[in-house]
């Protein structure tokens, strides 16, 4: 008699699923470059999180930083690199007119 076989680990069970979403994704085209965006955005690039990378042809990117440490779930892997990045991202923000701002102080 053989010994049951132990259950699965979620985490190498779902990984197919995941990868086909992204596969699907990708060749649907629905990941080509579209209109450009015209809000300022900030970009936290962290080891391995490779894909980051291609987005300066769609966002416009208005803070850009690279880390040593951290990895795709940056959050959790580096907690505070990720925060004081977002806390310079918006104190950039801060300090840059607002469009309709700017559009309304010069009578427009």
């Amino acid at each position: 008699m053989t010994s049951p076989r132990p259950p699965a680990s979620p985490r190498t069970t779902h990984h197919g699923s995941s990868a086909n979403s992204y596969y699907e994704t990708a060749h649907a085209g629905a990941w080509g470059a579209g209109a450009r965006s015209t809000v300022p955005t900030g970009v936290a690039v962290f080891p391995l999180d490779v894909s980051i990378r291609t987005l300066e042809a769609e966002h416009t990117i208005v803070h850009w930083s690279e880390f040593d440490r951290g990895g795709h779930f940056a959050a959790m892997e580096a907690p505070d690199l990720l925060a004081g990045d977002i806390r310079a991202f918006f104190a950039t923000l801060r300090r840059r007119p607002h469009a309709s701002s700017a559009a309304m102080n010069s009578g427009g």
